[in-house]
């Protein structure tokens, strides 16, 4: 946010980690529905209010290491 008061560029970037779907080795989901719309809410209003100052909030979906990679290069 101090960036964009200063009128220097902003990139967010939040990876939602695809292992955050899988099961647990017992066989239950460790994160619902209900946390993923959460999730995807949060994200939303993040990526308004960055906006609104001129940044931007990139999300994927992925693998966090593989993606922060992809991203830097």
């Amino acid at each position: 946010v101090r960036a964009c008061e200063k009128d220097l560029p902003v990139l967010g970037l939040f990876v939602i980690d695809i292992r955050w779907a899988q099961s647990h080795k017992l066989g239950f989901t460790t994160r619902g529905a209900h946390w993923f719309r959460f999730l995807y809410e949060a994200l939303a209003e993040l990526k308004n209010n960055l906006a609104a100052r001129g940044g931007t909030l990139l999300v994927r979906t992925g693998l966090p290491e593989d993606i922060v990679y992809q991203e830097a290069v």
